[in-house]
């Protein structure tokens, strides 16, 4: 009788446990999913490349009152629109330039597969010279160029 008290028991707080723990990862994805329901993430410009084939999707990204406003270039297949979930869940495309307090902020096809990014100032935080933007196309691959056009110093006022 005793035994079948005790192991009621434990049934009932293993239970009780599995439940707890279901509840607190629904809490947890929720959360996830709600935290950036304020951030914009929104398309600014599309330069198609001169074989159509690939575009430079200029991103703005603004978390809010703490953050700057800040701009993602993301090289894709022509024509595939960016979404955040893209970016945030699959991390399907990763951005090739990312950068705040941009000053004269200009991107140009030079010829298919050779991209310049050129500014006057800027705070980068995130820079790569080569991507392959194509799925399964690995001899296509972009090489990008960042060029300030300001030589003598690249920080906006923001940062002086």
């Amino acid at each position: 009788m005793f035994l079948k008290i005790v192991s009621r028991i434990f049934t009932v707080i293993g239970a009780l446990t599995v439940l707890l723990l279901i509840l607190i990862l629904c809490a947890l994805i929720v959360g996830y999913l709600m935290i950036d329901r304020d951030i914009i993430f929104e398309e600014n410009e599309r330069f198609p490349s001169p074989d159509g084939r690939v575009d430079a999707v200029l991103m703005g990204y603004d978390a809010g009152a703490t953050t700057s406003y800040s701009n993602s270039l993301y090289l894709v297949p022509s024509g595939f629109k960016i979404t955040k979930w893209d970016v945030k869940i699959r991390d399907k495309y990763i951005p090739v330039f990312v950068a705040d307090h941009i000053e004269g902020l200009e991107i140009q096809w030079i010829k298919a597969m050779l991209l310049e990014i050129r500014y006057n100032k800027a705070r980068i935080n995130k820079f790569c010279n080569q991507y392959m933007p194509l799925p399964n196309e690995y001899n296509y691959v972009v090489d990008v160029r960042e060029i300030p056009i300001v030589t003598d110093k690249s920080l906006s006022k923001h940062n002086e």
